[in-house]
């Protein structure tokens, strides 16, 4: 009878397509145990009784192994599904430091996972699809992690520890940075991530949490690391503005002209191009701030010359040249104290150019009263005795073509007028010589004096004529007497005495044209003289003055340039 019931459930079993060959033989293996065992039972018996009891029951246990259908596979699968989620969901609710928004999320997905693997099971087409399908939808919803606030306060951190190392990455790789600006955004990004890091340890809740990993990566995040072309860009804009503001500056100065503006502008402009140019060329964004800060502060040298400096340039100039004016006539040795102060006062009463200077109203008059007068005093010629020297040689040069001409135009003989003549030239040589030993304007008018004096008293008209005896006429033009002698090389050395005799046209050392007498005249007066000649040699002049007033000048009108400074002495 056991064996019977036995058979039958296992044709049940092999009949069961629902189910697999492993739970078959699952099923076959427990209904054979239970037929076994009612076997045991039978032959342990000892009454008949007890036969029956064992086989009934042993009938009755292999009867009872299931052979389960698909729809009860199904509705067990379904059974522990909803269970699972229950679970979880009690779970979720449990968490305190969640708020009710982020449970109904994490319910939300529990539930979701739970009724995708009932829909699973439904399609399922056998018990072991229907198995699979559970387990499946078992271990989604479990998966749903319930954050504890510990296991998500370490969660965030992991998130800011990438965030961190990804903006340090970039900043490695950024090869247009120096290595101090990469040091300097790196230590930003450290400051973000430990202020957020802080930020997270002392969140309570899940949403708290989340603020400060969220605000954290975000902080990281808005670290620029910049590029070249960012460095590029914000030098020559910096660059722009401030050759703008520039501009105006130079456009607001009243007391330029038009054309001062302009080329101020130009200029300014000219070093915004060139910074710009530099900029554009540079490889790294420290070349890039070294070009900018190079262009910005050649800007703001440029000098926009006010009013107020150009008035005290332009006194400036007009002292340092009457200091040089001064500086000349005190050097000038050839001069007496009076001579010299009677300069001086020329020179200064040329001060009225610092009137006309404080009354201009643009730094064009201002430089033009100046140059006016810086020229009245350059103009003031101091005489040197060179020059000096020069003039007395040719008034004695005249006086003796004059003489030479008297005589040649006598009725003397050929032989006294080569006589006479050789005595006037001896007497011009010896007025050289004098003039050159001297050393002072008023020792060479002396001397020029004293030569003239001696070739005028050389007189054509005491000298025998051609009709004379020929030996008188030896003895007064070769044979002079000792007191003849004596008396002409005095001539050469010594004032004339007055007269009128001879009138020749001569030319004195003050360029007047004057008789023997007057020459005379001015010869016995030559120490007394207050003033000097202003003829003389021009171009010694012109070095002597232009020397002192250039050396003077060279700081004269910085603002405007030394092409400038030399307008007032050309």
């Amino acid at each position: 009878m056991i064996d019977d019931v036995l058979n039958e459930k296992k044709n049940e079993i092999n009949n069961a397509d629902n189910l697999s060959d492993s739970q078959k033989q699952d099923s076959i293996n427990q209904a054979t145990e239970e037929a076994d065992q009612a076997k045991k039972n039978i032959d342990n018996a000892t009454t008949n009784n007890d036969v029956q009891t064992a086989e009934d029951n042993g009938a009755q246990a292999i009867e009872n192994v299931t052979v389960p259908s698909l729809d009860d596979a199904k509705k067990a699968s379904t059974k522990v599904i909803d269970e699972v989620l229950k679970e979880k969901t009690a779970e979720i609710n449990a968490a305190t430091n969640l708020s009710n928004a982020e449970k109904d999320t994490l319910i939300k997905d529990a539930t979701t996972a739970a009724n995708t693997a009932k829909d699973n099971i439904a399609k399922a087409t056998t018990n072991d699809a229907v198995k699979d399908t559970e387990a499946d939808g078992v271990k989604a919803i479990l998966d749903i992690k319930v954050p504890g606030r510990e296991d998500q306060q370490k969660d965030t951190i992991a998130a800011l520890d990438r965030a961190l190392a990804d903006k340090v990455s970039e900043i490695d790789n950024a090869n247009n940075l120096s290595e101090t600006t990469k040091q300097d955004l790196k230590q930003q990004a450290q400051a973000a991530y430990t202020t957020a890091v802080d930020n997270v340890n002392n969140a309570q809740t899940s949403a708290e949490i989340n603020t400060a990993r969220d605000n954290g990566v975000q902080a990281i995040l808005d670290i620029t690391v910049p590029t070249l072309t960012d460095a590029q860009d914000a030098s020559i804009t910096v660059v722009e503005q401030v050759r703008d503001a520039k501009k105006t500056q130079i456009e607001a100065a009243k007391n330029l002209t038009e054309t001062q503006k302009e080329a101020l502008k130009n200029q300014v402009g000219e070093i915004a191009d060139k910074a710009i140019d530099n900029i554009k060329n540079a490889t790294t964004d420290a070349t890039v701030k070294d070009a900018e800060t190079a262009g910005i502060n050649e800007i703001l040298n440029v000098t926009i010359p006010t009013l107020d400096a150009a008035k005290s340039d332009a006194k400036q100039a007009f002292a340092d040249a009457l200091t040089a004016k001064t500086a000349e006539i005190n050097a000038a040795q050839n001069l007496t104290d009076v001579e010299k102060q009677s300069l001086i006062d020329q020179a200064q009463t040329e001060a009225a150019a610092n009137k006309n200077i404080d009354a201009a109203t643009t730094n064009d008059a201002a430089e033009l009263a100046a140059k006016n007068g810086v020229q009245a005093i350059l103009d003031i010629q101091v005489p040197t005795v060179e020059e000096t020297r020069d003039q007395a040689k040719k008034n004695v040069d005249n006086a003796l073509n004059s003489k030479k001409e008297e005589i040649n135009n006598s009725n003397l003989s050929p032989a006294a007028k080569e006589a006479l003549i050789n005595e006037a030239e001896q007497a011009a040589e010896n007025a050289r010589t004098a003039i050159d030993n001297a050393t002072t304007a008023s020792a060479i008018s002396e001397a020029e004096a004293a030569g003239i004096a001696a070739i005028e008293n050389i007189k054509a008209s005491n000298a025998p004529t051609e009709s004379d005896n020929s030996s008188n006429h030896q003895a007064n033009t070769e044979t002079p007497t000792e007191d003849n002698s004596t008396s002409q090389d005095n001539n050469a050395t010594q004032a004339p005495v007055q007269g009128n005799d001879t009138r020749a046209d001569l030319t004195g050392s003050h360029g007047t044209n004057l008789t023997t007498g007057q020459q005379t005249e001015k010869a016995t007066d030559t120490n007394s003289k207050e003033t000097l000649p202003q003829t003389g040699n021009e171009t010694e002049r012109g070095l002597s003055i232009a020397g002192l007033a250039i050396a003077s000048l060279l700081g004269l009108f910085g603002l405007s340039g030394l092409g400038k400074k030399r307008d007032y002495i050309n």
